[in-house]
């Protein structure tokens, strides 16, 4: 059995740090797999908020509508809603993180289907790809 102890910290470190249980990590780490998130660089000073895009961005990126008119969600986003939302409500929370004009889009494919998008459990969950890739994102902040 390992000894746990605690790890020495630098106050350089510090600012990293995150004490409490951060289920949004899940979209900063890039294990060089298809189905990961892309590559950013996080600041000490906004690591929540950039946390919160960096998962927004992934959903604007990874979901999609298949011929059926159900949401196509990855595993991962999958996995970190089944903490927050019903499996009833989550074309309704993923919806909340897209463009506007992807918004129209899942409206418009789900009202040309029998089956409503929202309210029902109407998608298919992509199962995770461990294919080679690694995404990197455009710097936006000038460095």
């Amino acid at each position: 059995m390992l000894a746990l102890h605690k790890f020495n910290t630098s106050e350089k470190h510090k600012k990293y740090l995150i004490n409490d249980t951060e289920p949004l990590v899940l979209f900063a780490l890039s294990c060089g797999m298809f189905s990961s998130p892309a590559v950013r660089i996080f600041t000490a000073a906004n690591v929540r908020r950039e946390l919160q895009e960096s998962m927004r961005d992934y959903i604007r990126a990874s979901v999609g509508i298949n011929d059926k008119g159900e949401l196509i969600v990855p595993k991962l986003l999958q996995s970190y809603a089944k903490g927050i939302v019903e499996d009833s409500l989550l074309a309704d929370w993923i919806c909340r993180h897209l463009t506007l004009d992807q918004v129209a889009a899942i409206q418009d494919t789900s009202s040309s289907h029998t089956q409503r998008l929202l309210g029902v459990r109407s998608f298919s969950v992509i199962p995770f790809n461990s294919k080679f890739r690694y995404l990197f994102l455009s710097d936006n902040s000038g460095c």
